[in-house]
């Protein structure tokens, strides 16, 4: 079975007559259709993938200049630093002191480390980022955030200013890129069509931990702050929360804007973002402030 030109899945629970593709559809019909569309949406999955790799196939270090960068340290206690070496390049700051300026009514625990994007003077160096100060105990401690200086892919970030570097990744499945091609209108996947993504290109970086050019940083920050308030309205009135645990229970907003930002990154096939860390097992169940 043929599925139709949008590559839209069928909607059938069931065989029997299909009203989007007008055919009458028995038991072996039926499935097939439905096996095509899955199969449709791993190779877009399968083609990102590639994609990305190929891109950074072709990347050239640049010369390191570490003076040139300066990379925010957020949190929200005093224990988050503690096991982070002190390092020019690392600025460290507890989100609740941000000056948040006009977006000052975001100064809240719930929107987590979203707050710096209203914060333009954080990002002011040739090469900026934020990462959470709990880096060191989240991550695996393959490339500690305080021994940047010494990762193997800082070369790439002076090389090319579209490269992101950030701590893991995530390519969006074949279920989530269905969601953004069918969304429902309680969904922030409806939301991110609106604003005019509808199309996943690349991978994306998880929990807004990344370093960058200022450029960059600049149009990420410029695309939340156009979007943020229109965005809580939208998911006040009809988002379904997704399910998280209990870690998140108390930010889930600011899941939801992080799934939003990494909706964006991964619709810009000019980025060239690449992973560093993967996040230990079990962190968020063992993680108490």
């Amino acid at each position: 079975m043929i599925l139709n030109r949008q590559g839209d899945r069928c909607e059938c629970s069931r065989p029997g007559y299909c009203q989007r593709h007008c055919v009458e559809k028995d038991l072996p019909r039926f499935l097939r259709c439905v096996n095509e569309y899955q199969i449709r949406q791993v190779e877009d999955v399968e083609s990102v993938e590639r994609g990305s790799k190929a891109k950074l196939d072709k990347l050239i270090p640049g010369k390191i200049d570490i003076d040139l960068v300066k990379i925010n340290l957020l949190g929200h206690d005093e224990r988050q630093f503690e096991n982070i070496s002190k390092r020019e390049y690392l600025c460290p700051y507890l989100l609740q002191d941000l000056d948040l300026g006009e977006f000052s009514d975001f100064q809240d625990n719930r929107f987590a480390e979203i707050r710096a994007f209203f914060c333009p003077q954080l990002f002011e160096s040739e090469y900026t980022g934020m990462v959470t100060a709990s880096w060191n105990h989240k991550y695996s401690n393959t490339n500690n955030i305080d021994n940047l200086h010494e990762w193997a892919n800082l070369g790439l970030l002076f090389g090319d200013p579209k490269v992101v570097l950030c701590a893991n990744t995530m390519v969006f499945d074949w279920n989530a890129i269905a969601r953004l091609k069918n969304p429902s209108e309680d969904s922030v996947e409806y939301f991110v069509r609106h604003i005019g993504i509808d199309e996943i290109c690349n991978i994306a970086p998880i929990s807004n931990q990344f370093i960058c050019h200022k450029s960059v940083m600049s149009e990420i920050c410029e695309f939340v702050k156009t979007h943020i308030r229109n965005f809580i309205s939208f998911y006040d009135l009809v988002v379904k929360p997704r399910r998280v645990g209990s870690f998140h229970e108390k930010r889930k907003i600011a899941v939801e804007i992080e799934f939003l930002i990494m909706y964006y990154m991964a619709s810009r096939p000019d980025l060239h973002i690449i992973s560093n860390e993967e996040m230990k097992n079990g962190w968020y169940l063992t993680y108490d402030f």
